[in-house]
């Protein structure tokens, strides 16, 4: 008896699938969601989602759509759950879903501060009774403040979160017109999600010693200082944010460690895209949405060691795509960098960066051309004679010249040699007329890229000289100066005299301010001095109001060397411990300030 075998398999697993838009509790109105979904199944047969709970499936192709606009008006207004099906072959079906919010009554308020000391409008107990607040604080149920709009009426933050470190979230508000849209200050614990804070006179977003603070899906725009300021900050997270045409810098670490800025788009904002200074062990990466046009640098690192620079796309910004100044043992790899108009990566005054596997076409990132001795060389190839001088090609022709008869006479006749004299001199005429007209031509074009360059120069030194004013508000003077000298040379070799007279002027009143700064650092320590003999550098900072604690350390080991003062600075805890200071040498002392 024979027989015949035949082995089958049979499909068991369903498919799988994943949402990649809508994200969670993303708000809509009228308009139905967009969604992008991801299927990992060979055997696809059907796929379609519901809105309603089952009631009502509707069938789509592909894994790209939009939400049908009648099932999205028939829907009442709250939270809804998108349910996404598909089926394979065999009958298996997987689904995946994500929860949405739709035209949600936006609770409209006037700018307040929570502050669990009590020196605010609410503590987080309070703020929690309102209506546009719930939770607990807790890790599992945080505070939720949603759906809120205000307007800070350009003389104050919209909203403040003070010496916080309770767990809470602020997701899908609208703040702007505030001297600050959001401000955080000695905070931890927050995450800020998919707000639009935009619009604002001073930074979008600002962090002042704020750490483990999640800033992800918001609009950061159009605000007149920085996008998003980071400052004393540590491990802090920066993600899928759009942040573009600020007036200053997108996203900002200043003294900040241990960040990380990923997955945003920061583009077109005036000064650069992303900043560093003296801030180490950030990592920036796969910011493959792009950190675009804007008008001085991609990427900008002053004094900030120990970085890592990885996988982001750094095109088209004015000046230069990563810039490093003074900044060590940084580690920049596998970016793309083109169309940066001065170059790629540019460092000043640095030891030990790592720079690789970065992709920076030649030339600034503009493509190969043939120089143009070979491009004239192959226009003619076929000619009789070719003779290549070094930056130019000369085109000869054989001439051939009228035969002589026996008596070495001219075959041709004198009327025919004298008009054929004259053609070759109005031809000659033309070649000259001509070569002027090309020469004019060529200066013109040569005077009219000349003056385009000098506009766009003066555009870049505006910008500068806007940062510097920024600089100096915010008594960053040293950075300032910087800042100047670079400005006053760049003037001074652009030929533009009114810019050089600016920046020197600036430059004085840079180091006026800087004595009078230290003066006020010496007369805050000695006062303090006078009452305690242990100082905290933030209580000194904050006792004559300079945020600079990097100058102020300067002044103190000053202080310390010239035996103006006598006791130990500790620099990791950050405190000066003093003997007892004399009345009478502490005068002594005054006089020389």
């Amino acid at each position: 008896m024979g027989y015949y075998e035949i082995v089958v398999r049979k499909d068991i697993i369903a498919p799988t699938l994943s949402v990649n838009s809508p994200y969670t509790n993303q708000y809509f109105t009228t308009e139905p969601p967009n969604f992008n979904i991801s299927i990992n199944e060979p055997n696809l047969e059907s796929t379609w989602y519901t809105i309603d709970g089952g009631i009502t499936d509707f069938i789509f192709n592909g894994s790209i759509g939009t939400i049908n606009q009648t099932l999205w008006n028939n829907i009442t207004d709250g939270t809804i759950v998108i349910t996404f099906y598909a089926r394979d072959s065999g009958g298996n079906i997987g689904f995946a879903e994500v929860t949405v919010r739709k035209n949600i009554d936006f609770h409209i308020l006037e700018p307040f501060i929570i502050d669990n000391t009590g020196g605010g409008n609410y503590t987080w107990a309070e703020a929690s009774t309102q209506s546009w607040c719930n939770g607990s604080g807790t890790l599992s149920d945080p505070f939720v403040i949603e759906y809120i709009t205000i307007n800070g009426q350009n003389n104050i933050s919209c909203i403040e979160i003070n010496n916080s470190n309770v767990y809470f979230i602020i997701r899908n508000c609208k703040f702007y017109n505030g001297t600050t849209g959001i401000k955080l200050s000695n905070t931890t614990n927050g995450q800020l999600l998919s707000n639009n804070i935009s619009n604002n006179s001073g930074d979008g977003i600002n962090l002042s010693q704020s750490h483990n603070i999640t800033i992800s899906g918001n609009i950061v725009n159009n605000n007149l200082d920085f996008g998003i300021y980071f400052e004393y900050g540590v491990n802090n997270t920066v993600s899928g944010n759009t942040v573009s045409h600020n007036n200053i810098t997108g996203i900002e670490l200043w003294f900040s460690d241990y960040n990380t800025i990923t997955k945003n788009s920061v583009n077109n904002n005036t000064i650069a895209g992303i900043s560093l200074t003296n801030s180490t062990h950030n990592l920036i990466a796969d910011n493959n949405e792009t950190i675009n046009y804007n008008g001085m640098y991609g990427i900008y690192l002053i004094y900030s060691d120990n970085n890592t620079i990885s996988n982001n796309a750094i095109n088209n910004n004015e000046m230069y795509g990563i810039y490093l100044l003074e900044s060590d043992d940084n580690n920049i790899t596998e970016n793309t960098l083109t169309g940066n108009e001065n170059g790629g990566i540019i460092q000043e005054d640095c030891l030990g960066n790592s720079i690789e596997d970065n992709t920076i076409p030649s030339s600034g990132g503009s493509e190969f051309r043939f120089p143009i001795e070979l491009t004239i060389l192959l226009s003619v190839i076929g000619a009789t004679v070719i003779v290549v001088l070094v930056g130019r090609v000369v085109y000869k022709k054989k001439v051939s010249y009228p035969k002589k008869d026996k008596k070495g006479k001219l075959k041709q006749g004198k009327e025919k040699i004298i008009k054929k004299k004259i053609t070759e001199q109005e031809k000659k005429k033309e070649i000259v007329v001509k070569s002027k007209l090309k020469r004019d031509s060529k200066d013109q074009k040569q005077k009219l890229k000349t003056e385009k360059q000098k506009i766009k120069v003066e555009n870049k030194l505006r910008k500068r000289l806007r940062f510097v004013d920024h600089l100096i508000k915010e008594s960053k003077i040293k950075i300032a100066l910087k800042n100047l000298n670079e400005i006053e040379k760049l003037a001074r070799d652009s030929g533009l005299t009114d810019f050089v007279s600016e920046a020197e002027q600036k430059i004085l009143d840079c180091k006026k301010i800087e004595i009078e700064t230290i003066k006020q650092i010496k007369q805050t320590v000695l006062n303090l001095g006078r009452k305690y003999t242990r100082l905290e550098l933030t209580d000194i900072s904050e006792k004559c109001g300079i945020k600079d604690e990097a100058l102020i350390e300067t002044v103190i080991q000053e202080m310390l060397k010239n035996k103006q003062i006598h006791g130990d600075y500790f620099s990791i805890s950050k405190s000066l411990v003093l003997e007892a200071i004399d009345p009478v040498s502490a005068s002594e002392v005054e006089k020389k300030f």
